[in-house]
């Protein structure tokens, strides 16, 4: 597949031609930007494939397909960055994500360490049933004249608006409360002959969910229900998978256990994996800790 996305990238870079650079970032994504622009934008064949096999096939059409999104991303960008000086519109639009420390690193944007990851900010501009964001950076900070501190406190109040979570059952059951009248507390207790054990926690774009954990009262609710500590299981950084701790403790082997059985199913793209890790959520302090270090922090990689 690298070979072939190789080609498509060198035939979009002919349709775009030399005012732009375009670079390959793996599986079916490359990145496009302006010569001179500091930020690119990322366009993906995934989708493209499934409507369309040719794309598979063709080069050419396959390149086409990426230049109208790229085209599309622009415009729509471009017209919402009219509006970047003012931090007063922009404020509502700031959110967080969940990141590895190895991606955060490897971006020029502003981030806060935690645990073993990083919290990246970003600009959430949408676009119908669409959305687009971009990193936001120290220039934007200086731009608006804000602190960190600021861009943090905004998006704590704007992700859970703009990306509200939502939790699954392995089965693909929603928990919304609404299921045969039921609430989200009896739903996870389950029954007797079949007790709920793991829920995913995701956003409802199911992208980019991970930093749900962050949500006030998420946490908790699931704990409360469970009446028992949870063990947070960092499958990507589109999720994480809730697990009751009972016991109150989690043995080395068995840590590595639950996340090789996790990442063998999730089959990870790199720039998806967050941590190998397994967190803690203590159900009294509300507070998360690591339970169980993964290869990175036992190996001394991760302060």
């Amino acid at each position: 597949m690298d070979e072939w996305m190789k080609r498509v990238v060198s035939a979009l870079q002919v349709q775009l031609g030399e005012m732009y650079e375009v670079a390959y970032l793996g599986d079916y994504e490359a990145a496009v930007k302006r010569k001179g622009d500091d930020q690119a934008i990322s366009v993906s064949l995934e989708e493209g494939i499934h409507e369309n096999p040719l794309y598979l096939v063709d080069a050419e059409l396959a390149a086409g397909y990426l230049l109208e999104q790229f085209e599309r991303k622009e415009r729509v960008i471009m017209d919402f960055m009219k509006f970047q000086d003012d931090y007063t519109l922009m404020k509502d639009h700031i959110i967080f994500r969940m990141v590895s420390r190895s991606y955060a690193d490897s971006r020029l944007c502003i981030n806060d360490p935690w645990l073993d990851v990083s919290i990246v900010y970003e600009l959430a501009i949408e676009d119908g049933d669409h959305m687009y964001v971009r990193l936001i950076t120290e220039d934007e900070l200086k731009l608006w004249n804000v602190t960190k501190e600021d861009i943090g406190a905004a998006a704590m109040i704007n992700t859970p608006r703009i990306l509200p979570a939502q939790m699954l059952i392995y089965e693909d059951m929603v928990l919304d409360g609404e299921r045969k009248g039921t609430s989200l507390e009896e739903e996870l207790q389950g029954s007797e002959e079949s007790p709920v054990v793991q829920v995913v926690l995701t956003n409802q774009k199911l992208m980019n969910g991970a930093g749900c954990i962050f949500y006030e009262d998420v946490l908790k609710r699931v704990a409360d229900a469970w009446q028992a500590d949870l063990l947070i299981i960092p499958s990507s950084v589109h999720e994480t998978i809730l697990m009751p701790d009972k016991d109150g403790h989690l043995s080395e082997w068995e840590a590595q256990d639950v996340h090789h059985d996790v990442l063998s199913v999730e089959l990870l793209r790199e720039n998806e994996f967050l941590s190998d890790s397994i967190y803690r959520y203590d159900r009294k302090t509300q507070k998360i800790t690591i339970a169980a270090c993964g290869k990175n922090q036992a190996e001394g990689l991760i302060s």
